[in-house]
């Protein structure tokens, strides 16, 4: 398989396992994009306050 398993230790592995491993081969093949934290809300926050 894509993601390094064979078929018999597909089918011996717990779902939610290879759930993560699908979803880590996804990350790794299609990439991943950092998540805004709070602090960045709140500068985009104060950006947009300061517009004129």
């Amino acid at each position: 398989m894509k993601i390094g398993l064979s078929r018999h230790e597909t089918l011996v592995l717990p779902f939610g396992e290879l759930l993560d491993f699908i979803a880590i081969q996804q990350i790794k093949s299609e990439g991943a994009k950092r998540k805004p934290t709070i602090d960045d809300n709140e500068s985009e926050f104060m950006r947009l306050l300061s517009f004129k």
